[in-house]
């Protein structure tokens, strides 16, 4: 039933996406054959570059990971621990496919509102994620609403089948194929991943996972299975725009716009229908001129025979056509205007739209807050639905890259502190980035406001007012300073006692130099010829 929305959606704003059958992977051919004005698949376009800057940049950190008790993070080893798994996390998703895919899956997302990815280890990435389009896959919810199964069907050539599941494990007909040579051929493979029903914590192979692969052949002798695999987390995520109640699938801005999107087609057609009405219109000619039979239409560029116009008549309009323009293109226009609003494009491109001359870095961030406030709710669905689950696949696969002793391959164990703590993970987007800025900026000016007040009156107490340790921590954390350059707090105090043992120390020293000097005194001071001031003072 969602089918016929999608693919309205597909004819009109995302052509080249969507695939109903299998037979149409890896088709050309023209796919926009109903767009006549492309607002809505450049609108598009605009949101899936937007989410993708603002929410998961390749260009700047956009999570960072924490731990359920905040006073653990004041531990420098699990500080420094994180920030190195992060930078791992971040080459791993740099040196792989990820960020391509989610590009790919926000214009997804934003066409069809619902937008899975596969998320595999890979021997040479270590990580790869494969996207899917509409029409590919199905979906169903757990008793919670979060979509814990997924079903998709694809096209395989019999080479890559066999290369994957082994020639042995395919049908009769697939086997044949490859006898013959025809690698290129193309299968239908099934695929479903659901919450595993065997799982038996400790058991050999896929039924000591919780999670559950299943490969299967189309048509195959009893549809025999290709192979069975086990996850210890969900290898996939399924990110929605916009959930109604237990809803499977989402809606997004495609669903929104899509109304006057047709609208739009039909308004432009009509646009360019009277405007060949105007330059080249039908004509009407004597009938003497006409050879063969003829009908009569008012399409531009025809010519219609009549009788009775005369010999030597000319040519004339058969309709004067003089249409307003001008109204036209305004209706136009506040269409596309509708389009652009309804899928966020003036949100996305509004620092092309300001007047940079005069504007500073940080007024540049409040300003993308402030208009990001409409996509609150959407960010914060991305966050439950796509980032937290992404990073949590992520880790895992991560952390399970051992060398040949065992170990972590690309980070050391995690401290003491963080055995069997689960950690959390905050995600960077452009609201946490302005709303740490303005902490910064109210703590410095704070701070210089107190000194400032010191200076003025004269009396330094007023500094007693200022947590100096808590400052410097909310500069350190908030304006995104690495966990090297802050010192933890046992550093810290370590840094201190030493200080204050070397202060002793150079007490002690100086106490005993002044010792040693008024003994001096007192020894060349002679109360007599037998004895000085110290041999008095000492009984001697």
């Amino acid at each position: 039933s969602w089918e016929y929305e999608w693919r309205d959606i597909q004819d009109f704003i995302l052509p080249n996406r969507g695939r109903w059958l299998t037979t149409e992977t890896n088709k050309g051919g023209k796919r926009n054959r109903k767009i006549y004005d492309g607002t809505g698949t450049y609108a598009m376009r605009t949101l899936a570059s937007g989410l993708t800057a603002g929410i998961t940049s390749p260009a700047r950190p956009w999570f960072k990971l924490t731990t359920p008790d905040p006073d653990m993070m004041k531990f420098g080893a699990v500080k420094i621990w994180l920030e190195e798994v992060e930078e791992a996390l971040a080459a791993m998703f740099a040196n792989s496919n990820i960020y391509n895919v989610l590009s790919s899956a926000y214009e997804e997302l934003g066409g069809f509102g619902t937008a899975p990815i596969m998320i595999y280890e890979d021997r040479q990435d270590v990580i790869r994620g494969y996207g899917m389009t509409i029409g590919e896959y199905y979906l169903a919810n757990d008793d919670r609403g979060e979509a814990n199964k997924l079903v998709r069907q694809m096209q395989w050539t019999v080479g890559a089948a066999v290369r994957r599941f082994g020639l042995d494990n395919l049908s009769r007909a697939t086997q044949g194929l490859y006898n013959r040579g025809n690698l290129e051929v193309g299968i239908t493979i099934n695929h479903m991943v659901e919450p595993n029903d065997e799982y038996r914590p400790g058991l050999f192979g896929y039924k000591g996972k919780p999670w559950r692969s299943v490969w299967w052949e189309e048509g195959a002798d009893k549809d025999k299975v290709l192979a069975k695999e086990g996850f210890d987390s969900k290898p996939f995520v399924a990110p929605r725009w916009n959930v109604i109640g237990m809803d499977v699938y989402g809606r997004g801005p495609g669903s929104d716009i899509i109304g006057d999107v047709i609208g739009l087609q039909a308004m432009t057609k009509k646009k360019a229908r009277a405007v060949d009405k105007q330059i080249d219109p039908a004509m009407n000619l004597p009938g003497s001129m006409k050879k063969g039979s003829a009908s009569y239409s008012l399409d531009p560029g025809t010519n219609n025979f009549v009788d009775g116009m005369g010999q030597g008549v000319n040519a004339q309009p058969a309709q004067v056509v003089t249409p307003n323009l001008a109204h036209f293109v305004a209706d136009i226009q506040e269409v596309q205007r509708r389009i652009d609003h309804g899928a966020y494009k003036d949100l996305f491109l509004m620092l092309h739209q300001m007047d940079r001359a005069q504007i500073t870095a940080t007024e540049i961030i409040e300003r993308k807050a402030e208009k990001l406030i409409g996509l609150g709710p959407v960010v914060e669905r991305l966050n439950d639905e796509l980032l937290e689950p992404l990073i949590d696949r992520a880790f895992d696969i991560l952390m399970s890259a051992k060398d040949a002793d065992g170990l972590p391959q690309m980070v050391p164990p995690p401290p003491p502190e963080l055995q069997d703590v689960k950690l959390g993970v905050q995600f960077m987007s452009i609201f946490r980035q302005a709303q740490q800025q303005e902490d910064v900026t109210r703590t410095v000016g704070y701070v210089q406001n107190l000194g400032l007040m010191a200076q003025v009156t004269q009396d330094p107490s007023v500094l007693d007012n200022l947590d100096a340790d808590e400052a410097a921590q909310i500069l350190g954390n908030k304006g995104g300073v690495p966990a090297t350059v802050v010192a933890s707090e046992e550093k810290r105090d370590a840094k201190r006692q030493a200080r204050v043992q070397a202060q002793q120390q150079m007490e002690q020293q100086m106490q005993a130099a002044q010792a040693v000097e008024a003994a001096k005194a007192l020894s060349e001071t002679q109360l007599n010829p037998n004895q000085n001031a110290l041999g008095a003072m000492l009984g001697v």
